[in-house]
């Protein structure tokens, strides 16, 4: 029969084969008397309401088939029937799909078959699942789960009518396509009620959404709630009389229940910013999904002070639900702007909005609520004709770098200056907000530049002010405040004739001094941005000013700063072990990640003079225990890179070798030119996984109870480490009774503190086990190479007792 079996495994199945499969079992031993065998679907039942808008056409959700079985079983089936005008079922899966089978036969050998959908009757469709041992040992009796089913909701009740109610059935094809083998044994079945009733729904909500500029961040915050306005300009080409664009009306989150059949609404708009060119012939009508309005109509209507688009759609061919798309309203830009006449910042705008007084939706026996609507607005800037004067830091570089000499203490000047400055933007003013890291740097002076001081257009003199700002709730950034203005004649008029412009024009000169440098070989240094605040658009923080006293604004190139690791270290060693960084110890008398019983230990040694490898030079380790016993002095020469390596294996005597454990030390010496330098690590020696408690939810237990069981451990581990904790009852005659593993990662230990750890298992006490006392082993593993798994730890173990009842 075995071979049988193996004849058909990594075939798919037909349904036929499957009841084939399952009908050739050989006889078992006879299944015990009595009907406590069990098959049930959980939940017991599925109740939804048009109340959730969650509950509509496509909302989906599972069911399970679960089995409890008084004897050895071999296999199951079932068959699965459903009101096909209520649910459609869209997928079924074994409950365990990380192993292909069932946690039901989840520790036996199994054939997985594939399920079966198709069609019972007039009204009622299938599903037919199951699975068959194939060889080893046979599932004992227990319970646990089979199989999954994921079902979709096709129809909703309709207002005032009653539930829609059928159920979800598994025994009406018992014993025949419903069954546990060897002998199909009674069974008590239990099937799923499932029921949809009619509550009010939540009330959908009109929408504007423009196109595919929808969603793009606006320039300028959202005027209103539920408005989110698309934008033209500043930048060219100029967008009046030639940018069309398309705004979409749609109807949101529409509950199929509402049934609803006629939905009319107006959009109103300014039509001295945008127009609809060509009346309703730009005004395209959608249907529902999958159907159409029966009868529609849209009119364009110029009414005081805005003008509106009028839709009607009625009766719809198909249930109209979720989001649907009304209609699509193609605009015109019939106005914009120039910058200048115009100040920066001047916008026209045309409100999209609906008026909710037109706005009707109907059902068949009532008109619907509807929430508040999503408006949209069109925001038109004026033009810009100029191009925006831009600023930036260290024009020629953008970058300063120090080091790797020693660099703390040394001063260095930053040029802040306009690099594209139209005089016809008539600038005469600035304020501006730098951002640095006063932890790397220190402001010495701050210096004005030609854009203020240039005799060319500075005829009356200017003002200049800078000053350190700490961060505020309002501004969260440490910052130089600078700010300068070219003064007018004392009767407050600009007389100049040439305004400031030029290819590279300093604003101001700021010096700093270096307060900080990382003194090491390795990378590391230290760097900030030198940064302008945005200038675009302008704000009352930070903006260039015109002579008519308006906001001009501008972009920003920023600068960043560097400095270099100080690499004038001297003498150098650095001992470490294998583990990589930072874990092994690397840096100067530092600790390295653990070691457990017979792990060999590498241990290396980077000996370098200013950051530079020197070689072919004998550096010695010394290895202590924790009592200071010396266990081993090794030597090594360092090779073209400066680095020597040793290695060794942690002793483990035939008597008490945990007295071994705890921090052992190692320490490596050089001599570089006469004088000789150091180093230390430290690392931890002891058991991957130290169990330090044992503990059952209580001590006595009846048979069919469960055990609940808390296992805490400790690990020194600061690396990921795979470890599984295996859990086993072995009853008062040793008999292993259950058994479960829980297989994860433990690490992230501190040095000096082991890392605590709490898992929680669950086993069950069959009826075969003898009474008495009983032993629950708890034993830790982990994964040593990929694949292969030894003792991360010693035992420990807990009793309890077994009652005879």
């Amino acid at each position: 029969m075995k071979a049988k079996l193996n004849k058909f495994l990594g075939i798919s199945l037909t349904l036929t084969l499957l009841l084939g499969i399952f009908a050739a079992f050989p006889a078992f031993a006879d299944v015990p008397p009595g009907t406590d065998n069990y098959m049930w679907i959980e939940p017991p039942s599925v109740s939804l309401t048009t109340a959730n808008p969650a509950h509509t056409i496509g909302y989906r959700f599972n069911v399970t088939v679960w089995v409890k079985t008084n004897f050895t079983c071999g296999a199951w089936q079932f068959k699965m029937l459903y009101n096909k005008a209520h649910l459609n079922a869209t997928g079924c899966w074994y409950t365990r799909p990380d192993l292909g089978k069932s946690d039901f036969f989840k520790n036996i050998t199994t054939m997985p078959v594939t399920p079966q959908f198709g069609v019972y009757d007039g009204t009622r469709d299938f599903v037919l699942h199951g699975e068959s041992w194939v060889s080893g040992d046979k599932r004992n009796p227990g319970y646990g789960n089979l199989s999954t089913v994921e079902f979709e909701v096709l129809a909703v009740p309709q207002k005032g009518a009653g539930p829609l109610s059928s159920t979800i059935d598994i025994s009406t094809e018992f014993p025949s396509n419903t069954y546990l083998l060897p002998g199909k044994p009674p069974m008590i079945i239990t099937d799923c009620s499932y029921t949809f009733t009619w509550a009010e729904p939540p009330p959908p909500n009109m929408a504007v959404e423009h196109g595919p500029y929808y969603g793009v961040q606006p320039k300028s915050p959202i005027p209103a709630p539920n408005v989110w306005p698309l934008e033209y300009g500043p930048d060219p080409p100029a967008a009046n009389c030639s940018a069309a664009f398309d705004v979409k009306v749609y109807i949101e989150n529409l509950a199929a229940a509402w049934n609803i059949t006629q939905i009319s609404f107006c959009l109103r708009y300014n039509t001295t910013v945008i127009d609809i060119i060509g009346g309703t012939a730009n005004v395209t009508l959608h249907g529902p999904p999958g159907g159409y309005w029966t009868y529609n109509s849209s009119s364009v209507v110029h009414t005081l002070p805005l003008d509106e688009v009028n839709v009607t759609l009625m009766e719809p061919t198909a249930v109209p639900y979720g989001k649907v798309l009304l209609a699509t309203i193609r605009f015109h830009v019939m106005f914009q702007q120039r910058i200048p006449p115009a100040p920066i910042g001047t916008k026209d705008v045309s409100p999209l909005t609906f008026c909710d007084e037109s706005l009707i939706l109907e059902g068949h026996t009532r008109t619907i609520p509807h929430a508040a609507s999503k408006n949209g607005a069109v925001w038109v800037w004026a033009l810009r004709t100029l191009a925006i004067p831009v600023i930036e830091v260290l024009a020629a570089s953008h970058d300063v770098v120090l080091g790797p000499d020693p660099s703390i203490g040394e001063e260095f000047d930053i040029d802040v200056s306009f690099t594209e400055l139209d005089q016809a933007w008539y600038a005469v003013g600035f304020q501006i907000r730098l951002k640095y890291d006063p932890t790397l740097l220190a402001k010495v002076s701050v210096t004005e530049g030609e854009f203020l001081t240039d005799p060319t257009w500075n005829l009356h003199g200017y003002w200049f002010y800078s000053s350190v700002q700490t961060p505020t709730p309002s501004i969260p950034h440490h910052h130089l405040l600078v700010a300068g203005l070219i003064l007018p004649n004392a009767s407050g008029v600009y007389t100049q004739t040439v305004f400031p412009h030029t290819s590279v024009l300093r604003m101001f000169t700021v010096r700093f001094r270096a307060i900080k440098q990382i003194k090491s070989c390795e990378p590391g240094n230290l760097s900030c941005v030198l940064g302008i605040f945005p200038m675009w658009p302008p704000t009352p923080d930070q903006w260039v000013l015109d002579r008519t006293g308006k906001y001009v604004g501008a972009t920003t190139v920023n600068g960043t700063y560097t400095i270099l690791n100080d690499i004038t270290l001297g003498r150098i060693i650095d001992v470490y072990t294998q583990w990589p960084a930072p874990y092994g110890g690397q840096g100067w008398n530092r600790t390295s990640d653990m070691f457990w019983p017979q792990k060999e230990v590498i241990l290396c040694a980077n000996v370098t003079y200013n950051c530079w490898p020197v070689q072919q030079k004998l550096v010695t380790f010394v290895v202590w225990d924790p009592q200071m016993k010396v266990w081993t002095v090794l030597q090594a020469v360092t090779d073209e890179n400066g680095v020597a390596c040793v290695s060794f294996r942690i002793p483990w005597p035939c008597d008490d070798p945990e007295s071994l454990f705890g921090v052992w030390r190692v320490r490596a010496d050089v001599d570089i030119a006469c004088i000789v330098v150091e180093d230390w690590v430290y690392f931890h020696f002891d058991y991957l996984i130290n169990i330090i408690s044992v503990e059952t939810d209580k001590y006595q237990y009846k048979h069919c109870e469960f055990v609940d069981v808390t296992v805490t451990f400790t690990s020194h581990a600061q690396q990921q480490r795979h470890i599984a904790i295996w859990v086993t009852i072995h009853d008062e005659l040793n008999v292993p009774v259950a058994t479960q593993e829980l297989v994860f990662w433990v690490g992230s230990a501190q040095w000096c503190t082991p890392k605590e750890y709490t898992k929680e298992f669950r086993l069950h006490i069959e009826k075969f086990v003898f009474a008495g006392y009983a032993t629950v082993h708890v034993v830790s593993r982990f994964e040593l190479l990929p694949g292969v798994w030894t003792a991360a730890g010693p035992e420990d173990t807990a009793i309890i007792f077994v009652l005879p009842e």
